[in-house]
């Protein structure tokens, strides 16, 4: 982890590492905690972290096999229980207080003792204490957190029969999920493109139906929405063997998450319909995608599926999908006919009410509940069904006003698979957009809808559909950072939310730690420019008294991402070198001082992993700062790191010379420095870019106002790539 000071333009902000000096510690934690309480001191993490826990059995085995796999990179320390006569320093208690999911966790500068209700409490718990040191190191402050979930249904949902991913992906997903504590896997094992679950009884559906002579689902869905046997030369699929299922599930509950699979029906059958063709209304292969509610053959086949899938998923719910049937097929089926006769049904969406109420009540036999997606709305709701809600809200609030359970999970703010910025910059992505801010700004359950409407909505889900996403790197790219969103959501209670906080916790992540010093402010620069140095050195002292607390607590840089800033920055040991009280830590300031591009280009390899994915296409213009190239005799260093990110960008024959902006020189001298700004855009302008990028606020600024490309930090570009 890197603490670091970030200064954007002449805003300042530090990395701390305890309370000195009147500031705090961010915690790192992912989702926010509810209640956070600083101490004093801290805890200095050995390599080996004794422990001991009153955690028995099943529990505590989940619980080893964890620290083993956890102190492979994901924590500081390795974790050995404590044998008698050694001082644990962490100790993990049950205690009966407390919501589910709950914990209490406590860092002093001895000892660490998390305390919850259960085994799930004291897991979050690890996962919070991991995110400390990850974001600390080795010395975690002293702190009080105590947590709880604001939802008890924390959900993702992988769709796997667009495009098929290995267990091993999967539980790599599964590992995440518990980091950021979500608590539901929602497996959307079965759909038109592909049947992904071995049945026994039916071993076509994994001979043939998870199979498709095609790449990638575009190819199959326009070229015929044809499968083939597993064993074509030209067969694209898989699935996963009832010993699969056995071990994901396994090791999913050990993590604290539940999976719950979804078999498609009456919709989105396609691939059983083509080698069951007796079970569509029509009998023919490549006909129908809806199961024949009418055919008694079609109960016979879900209900012998469902049996099988249900001994091997323990979860609570079976998803049964239950959106997006065509119901063409039934309006001129005789079965159809025969059965809306019998049982009185007046119309196709009646006929769905009467298969999903069918189903419901053989789950619940079998001590299940169903959940499907808000269509089984349509025709009067089956007793006891649950509603996952995905076309807006509407469908949610109104099951759980009807006195259903719901999850919600609308397309605007939980569908993974959207775009997150500009689609010509985006992978190939459905034709829609959900940024980081969008998923982050969603309530499930605002209060607004009313005491006996909120408790019944469980929670929230991220869904990720695959149609456009043939690989496992490509489906990563859209899960992450995202989901952390709706993680947060999920977790936290929506006065602790705060986006900007979120985004810093969202970069500490990936390595780089942030946290705002609101008494910072100018640099100084503008002062002696206008030739008012005593002004310029008042900016001066003013910075280094805000700032030194971070660095005393053991910040270990300011970064800088305005060059002219970080030109006047790193001089600061210059100009105050006569000043008795500010001489040495006017030195000190300058020492940390370093723009952007010296921290980020030693994490270029790092780095390659988030944008590997990220087109490079757009012809790119860069402007090199005078303040950068000159100044601080950083030229080359931007272009060298965007390029190795896969971002090359193209120089302007006078890349050596001043933009005219030169602080206040487009001010004071209009008439030359307009000179200088046409030459300087005539030049970016003839390497026809699709954007101009620069890592200063006046040249930024100063070029975009003489020309109608888009003008940017280079910064500000790669977080664009990146869907922020």
């Amino acid at each position: 982890m890197k603490k670091i000071t970030l200064i954007s333009f002449c805003l300042a902000a530090f990395a701390f590492a305890s309370c000195a000096g009147g500031g705090c510690p961010a915690t790192g934690i992912i989702p926010a905690p509810q209640q956070v309480t600083w101490g004093e001191g801290a805890f200095r993490m050995p390599a080996k972290l004794l422990y001991t826990t009153d955690l028995d059995g099943q529990d505590k085995a989940d619980l080893a096999a964890w620290m083993q796999r956890a102190a492979d990179g994901f924590f500081p320390a390795s974790f050995a229980e404590a044998s008698d006569g050694d001082m644990p320093a962490l100790e993990l208690l049950r205690t009966g207080d407390g919501a589910p999911e709950s914990y209490r966790l406590d860092v002093s500068r001895t000892k660490i003792t998390l305390t919850a209700p259960d085994a799930a409490g004291l897991f979050y718990g690890l996962q919070s204490l991991a995110q400390l040191a990850g974001h600390h190191g080795r010395r975690i402050p002293a702190v009080t957190i105590v947590d709880a979930p604001r939802f008890g249904y924390r959900g993702f949902m992988l769709d796997v029969s667009r495009h098929f991913r290995d267990k091993e992906f999967v539980e790599r997903q599964l590992d995440l999920m518990a980091r950021y504590k979500l608590n539901r896997f929602h497996w959307h094992l079965t759909d038109g493109a592909g049947w992904r679950i071995e049945i026994k009884k039916y071993p076509a559906l994994t001979d043939i139906a998870a199979w498709r002579p095609y790449p990638d689902w575009e190819g199959w869905n326009f070229g015929g929405k044809r499968y083939c046997h597993r064993d074509d030369p030209a067969a694209a699929g898989g699935y996963y063997t009832q010993d699969d299922i056995r071990e994901v599930v396994e090791y999913a509950r050990a993590l604290h998450i539940e999976v719950i699979p979804e078999i498609e029906m009456p919709g989105h059958s396609e691939e059983v319909l083509a080698v069951y063709p007796e079970l569509s209304c029509s009998g023919k292969p490549y006909t129908d995608s809806d199961f024949c509610i009418g055919n008694e053959q079609t109960f016979e086949f879900l209900e012998s599926v469902l049996s099988e899938v249900i001994g091997l998923f323990p979860s609570e719910y079976i998803h049964i999908g239950g959106d997006e049937a065509s119901k063409q097929g039934w309006r001129t089926c005789p079965e159809c006919a025969a059965r809306m006769r019998r049982e009185g049904l007046q119309d196709v969406d009646e006929l769905q009410s009467y298969l999903v109420h069918r189903i419901g009540t053989f789950l619940a036999a079998k001590g299940r509940r169903l959940l499907g997606w808000d269509e089984i709305l349509q025709g009067g709701l089956a007793p006891g069904a649950t509603v996952m809600s995905w076309r807006g809200t509407e469908g949610g609030i109104a099951a759980a006003r009807a006195g259903h359970r719901a999850v919600m999970a609308p397309s605007n703010y939980c569908y993974l698979d959207f775009c997150q910025d500009d689609p010509t910059r985006e992978p190939v992505a459905a034709a829609a957009f959900l940024t980081l801010a969008q998923a982050y700004s969603y309530d499930p359950a605002p209060d607004s809808l009313g005491a006996d409407v909120v408790p019944m909505i469980l929670g929230v889900q991220g869904n990720l559909w695959c149609e456009h996403v043939p690989t496992a790197e490509h489906a990563e790219h859209m899960i992450w950072p995202r989901l952390l969103a709706i993680a947060e959501v999920g977790w936290s209670a929506p006065e602790r939310k705060d986006y900007d906080d979120f985004h810093a916790r969202v970069l500490d992540a990936v390595g780089i730690q942030t946290v705002i010093a609101p008494k910072a402010g100018c640099c100084g620069a503008v002062k002696f420019h206008l030739n008012d140095q005593e002004g310029g050195k008042a900016h001066m002292r003013a910075n280094i008294d805000a700032w030194w607390p971070a660095i005393e607590a053991g910040a270990e840089a300011i970064l800088i991402n305005a060059s002219g800033c970080g030109s006047t920055v790193k001089e600061y040991g210059f100009h105050l070198q006569n000043d008795a009280q500010y001489a040495q830590k006017a030195q000190r300031v300058s020492e940390l001082a370093k723009d952007i591009v010296e921290i980020l280009i030693g994490e270029t390899e790092g780095l390659k992993a988030l944008f590997a994915h990220a087109p490079s296409a757009a012809t790119l213009a860069y402007h090199p700062p005078c303040s950068l190239q000159h100044g601080q005799k950083l030229g080359g260093k931007v272009e060298t790191l965007l390029s190795g990110l896969g971002y090359p960008v193209l120089l302007p024959k006078d890349s050596h010379l001043c933009c005219g902006s030169a602080g206040t020189y487009s001010f004071l001298q209009p008439e030359l420095s307009g000179r200088l700004l046409q030459n300087k855009v005539n030049n970016l302008e003839a390497l026809q870019p699709k954007a101009v990028l620069s890592g200063n606020i006046g040249c930024i600024a100063h070029i975009g106002s003489g020309t109608d490309i888009p003008v940017m930090h280079w910064i500000e570009y790669l977080d664009q790539q990146l869907g922020n």
